[in-house]
């Protein structure tokens, strides 16, 4: 089972939905920009121990059967009102920003000992693509928080990526590994660092499949539960 963007082009999803034995597809949140309102990454953090979600989302994830609990805030409008669940877990740390993180995510962290990496990037996940044991991102200080996690971090440059209504996306909008694959909305050749990518997926036994032609979009990413 996966989240998707509920905004997903015909042809990608049905792409997506040979990896998969279902496609969960996350509705729009009022408050968030168009382009941005279904972004499984704007609304659902995976922590270590399961879904924490916008509260708005709730209700369509607990009737599609998937685990999952309310944040304490929806996100609003703007920045950084908007990025209350855009940070990411890696090698049991949290990588967010801390002053604007939903105060569920970070109690889950804090009760539990585990790290909690301030980074001043907001929209920590959508800029960090994870791996096994790794993480592709255009983001400095993002590169630098999961280096502090003790992950490998393939940097990459910015731009490349589609985003619509906006001058460019984030990598980590651009897919997700669904059963051990790098699935990415578009052809990873079409960007500048398109070879160091799937290398770096390559290194770690992850093989790339486009989920449709062309340049890469940010769609908010995939969620494989």
């Amino acid at each position: 089972m996966v989240i998707v963007n509920a905004n997903l082009p015909p042809e990608t999803l049905r792409r997506l939905e040979k990896l998969t034995d279902r496609a969960v597809l996350l509705p729009e949140a009022k408050k968030l920009p168009r382009a941005l309102a279904a972004h499984p990454d704007m609304l659902v953090h995976v922590s270590p121990k399961g879904l924490i979600c916008a509260p708005e989302v709730y209700p369509a994830l607990r009737s599609a059967g998937v685990p999952a609990v309310p944040g304490e805030v929806d996100p609003g409008a703007k920045y950084p009102d908007d990025i209350r669940f855009n940070c990411f877990c890696i090698n049991g740390a949290l990588i967010c920003n801390e002053t604007h993180t939903d105060g569920a995510v970070l109690a889950f962290y804090r009760e539990r000992g585990m790290r909690v990496i301030d980074c001043r990037q907001g929209y920590a996940s959508c800029s960090a693509l994870r791996l096994p044991d790794g993480v592709i991102t255009a983001d400095t200080r993002v590169a630098a928080a999961c280096e502090e996690a003790g992950a490998e971090v393939l940097r990459i440059v910015p731009g490349g990526i589609r985003l619509e209504g906006y001058d460019y996306g984030f990598i980590g909008g651009c897919g997700g590994i669904i059963a051990g694959k790098l699935a990415l909305f578009g052809d990873p050749a079409t960007h500048p660092d398109g070879a160091r990518i799937a290398a770096f997926a390559k290194a770690r036994g992850v093989e790339v499949v486009p989920l449709c032609d062309g340049v890469l979009t940010d769609y908010g990413g995939i969620i494989d539960i």
